[in-house]
């Protein structure tokens, strides 16, 4: 694994020569996801026709993998949960579709039929312990604050992020989740949020997760940008199963409530949030 590169190295089990060298978000685990890691929208693999084996090359034949995402969650007879989605690629993306069984779609897939993609802060998890004993990152802080970008008017205001909205005065109506980072520090607690390179605006990940691994509190301020932006679920996954951090979701951002159908809403089913989209709930409070 480059950690640099976010890229794996991968000497194939059907002794393919070629794609050796994967980016992360192209990979998946070869185990079924547990039940809270899919929900509307996920990308993930599924598998959908074969390839044949190839003796010019000494590869052997196998299932083919397609990345996809999901549109529809149903049910079975039993309460089994089946899945549904579309390729992420089309023909128009340069995908080849004229292999035998190919399907523009797939259809009521069950758990064991899918694949996801690791956790980027699992991976890390291990490199960044070894940094903390050398003393090469150690991150301490009392609350780690998760906040998609694109929510927060300052980030978008400093360039960090780009803001669509329908609201010409954003700021006086909706909650900046920067703006609960101050008020905690005004209250003399340490927080940190999206550490990024000293030499660079691209996030430090090494950090982040030292940072995860040592807070005492996680706060998620949630939203559906922040559903559909996959550090922030990564962020939320690796601190409430990995970590097991205490977790407070904040509910922030424009928007409907799309996100509950998401594995971020997955991972506090049944729990309490604080609803504070409106920045007169969040100044009442």
């Amino acid at each position: 694994f480059d950690e640099h590169k976010m890229e794996y190295y991968i000497e194939w089990d059907d002794q393919d020569p070629s794609g050796r060298h994967i980016p992360i978000k192209h990979l998946a685990l070869n185990r079924p996801p547990d039940k809270d890691e899919i929900g509307m929208g996920t990308v993930l693999l599924f598998w959908q026709g074969r390839y044949a084996a190839n003796a010019e090359v000494g590869r052997l034949s196998g299932v083919r993998w397609h990345q996809g995402k999901v549109t529809k969650i149903t049910e079975n007879a039993s309460g089994e949960k089946l899945y549904s989605g579309c390729h992420t690629k089309t023909a128009a993306d340069g995908k080849w579709v004229t292999y035998k069984d190919y399907e523009p779609t797939f259809n009521n897939y069950k758990l064991d039929e899918l694949r996801c993609a690791p956790n980027i802060f699992d991976i890390l998890q291990s490199n960044t312990q070894a940094q903390e004993n050398t003393a090469n990152v150690n991150m301490h802080c009392d609350v780690y604050l998760s906040y998609c970008p694109s929510d927060s008017y300052r980030d978008c205001k400093a360039g960090l992020a780009e803001r669509h909205t329908e609201l010409d005065n954003y700021e006086n109506v909706m909650t900046d989740p920067l703006q609960i980072k101050a008020d905690l520090e005004a209250m003399g607690y340490k927080v940190l949020s999206n550490i990024r390179s000293r030499h660079s605006q691209e996030l430090d990940l090494n950090k982040i997760v030292s940072c995860i691994r040592n807070c005492k509190l996680f706060v998620s301020c949630i939203s559906d940008k922040y559903a559909h932006n996959e550090n922030c679920r990564m962020e939320m996954q690796y601190a409430k199963k990995s970590a097991s951090k205490p977790l407070i979701p904040i509910i922030v951002g424009e928007g409907g409530w799309e996100w509950q159908a998401s594995v971020v809403g997955m991972l506090i089913a049944g729990e309490l949030y604080i609803d504070f989209k409106k920045k007169e709930n969040y100044d009442e409070k």
